[in-house]
């Protein structure tokens, strides 16, 4: 806790942090993935702001229960989705009306594998909502703010325990389900004109990821195209 004068107080828990709420204007969440929404929903009944980590939940019951507490949040909330606010980005933004309405839009990362985190956290899916919540919730972010629709429809197609050896599946005796490894995500996005016939072509979408393609030339590529182009 940094007080606008002396030194800073730390704490050993955050339920002692909690009790000083009153002191707090910001409040950074950094904690691994399942851990933020129950930290939202203890910190959002208070008049602070919040920056948090993403993702905001990593199972339908953790959205529900953020959807559920919504009307009785205090807090001013923001979801540390920083891509969208990437120079590249910006530049692709400013540059969609070029190429007319768009249908399609393709985002591809490979990349290297998951780097080690304390208690290898990010490795479990129980903890971490597995590789395309803890990874590609940025994509699915930027899907939404390159179309400006909201998706209908998904499919994915997905490899697990490519890298099991790498990540030290084998060496436990727990049966942990391994992560994905590399992904293709089909989507589908909202008509042009909502609330029309159902053969009204939608905007597509089509994510790819490999977690085994390092050194990669290009680690990420997104492709949009339009009626023009």
């Amino acid at each position: 806790l940094a007080m606008a004068e002396g030194s800073p107080t730390t704490f050993q828990s955050e339920s002692d942090l909690l009790a000083h709420v009153k002191d707090i204007d910001l409040l950074v969440i950094a904690s691994p993935n399942f851990m933020h929404t129950p930290q939202l929903l203890r910190w959002g009944q208070h008049d602070i702001t919040i920056l948090c980590e993403k993702p905001a939940a990593i199972s339908e019951k953790q959205v529900a229960a953020l959807k559920a507490a919504q009307p009785n949040l205090k807090a001013n909330i923001w979801i540390a989705m920083e891509y969208r606010f990437m120079p590249a980005i910006n530049k692709l933004v400013q540059l969609l009306p070029h190429v007319g309405p768009i249908k399609k839009v393709a985002i591809r990362e490979n990349r290297y594998p998951f780097l080690t985190k304390i208690e290898e956290w990010n490795k479990d899916i129980d903890k971490s909502g597995d590789t395309l919540v803890e990874k590609c919730c940025h994509f699915f972010d930027l899907f939404r703010l390159i179309t400006a629709k909201e998706m209908t429809s998904c499919v994915s197609k997905v490899h697990r325990g490519l890298l099991s050896d790498h990540y030290g599946y084998d060496a436990t005796d727990d049966k942990a389900i391994p992560i994905i490894d590399s992904a293709y995500v089909l989507l589908d996005f909202e008509p042009d004109v909502p609330n029309t016939n159902a053969s009204r072509p939608s905007v597509l979408g089509c994510l790819e990821l490999c977690m085994f393609a390092e050194g990669s030339r290009h680690q990420e590529e997104i492709i949009v195209t339009g009626m023009r182009g």
